[in-house]
């Protein structure tokens, strides 16, 4: 099977996402995966040992490096890294034959095959993803941003890239960032709660 998986990081996560890894390939020797890592800053020489570490397993990690500075003005950056935001941009530079891909955060650690979570029905959707909030915190996070559907958790993504290609470009998303500036407080995630959610398929969070 094929897997397209994607991470978000500078190079204070590597070890984590080493980690993640580690336990992803336990479950995946029989699959060809491709793990794009979007960041601003990583050398080269980290990209060969990750490479020379998890190609035995059939992994191969592809650099993205994102030199446009999108996201430089954005006040929640204060606390959160850049690079936390290049996910909600994966329909704009992952390669042309990328038609689904699985965001997860580096520093997951992996107790299962993802293969059933990876081939979720995904049609006419832009992202499949988990809820963590109910009652008063979910109806104050759909308050606060505005939105009609389940508050999502980030963390775990599954993105139908094609579709979001579909309809979103690179100004659409720095337009909304810039509308909902002031109320961005979970940062990426709330804005692709406020960009994806409302065609989303919301994944049962215990599995």
């Amino acid at each position: 099977m094929q897997i397209n998986l994607l991470a978000t990081v500078d190079k204070n996560y590597i070890r984590p996402l080493v980690t993640a890894l580690e336990s992803y390939a336990r479950f995946h020797k029989s699959d060809s995966t491709r793990l794009f890592i979007a960041h601003s800053s990583i050398g080269d020489e980290i990209f060969e040992e990750l490479n020379d570490k998890f190609s035995p397993f059939g992994i191969e990690v592809v650099s993205i490096k994102i030199t446009e500075k999108w996201f430089s003005e954005t006040p929640v950056l204060e606390r959160l890294p850049e690079e936390s935001f290049y996910r909600l941009m994966a329909f704009h530079y992952l390669p042309k034959d990328v038609e689904r891909c699985l965001y997860l955060d580096p520093d997951i650690y992996i107790l299962k095959p993802l293969n059933e979570l990876y081939e979720t029905n995904i049609d006419g959707k832009y992202i499949a993803a988990a809820s963590h909030t109910y009652g008063f915190k979910n109806s104050f996070n759909k308050m606060r941003l505005g939105i009609k559907n389940r508050y999502l958790n980030s963390g775990i993504m599954l993105f139908n890239i094609a579709e979001i290609r579909k309809d979103f470009t690179v100004e659409k998303i720095l337009s909304s960032l810039e509308e909902n500036m002031q109320v961005l407080f979970m940062g990426d995630q709330d804005l692709a709660n406020i960009l994806f959610g409302e065609r989303s398929v919301l994944l049962d969070e215990m599995l």
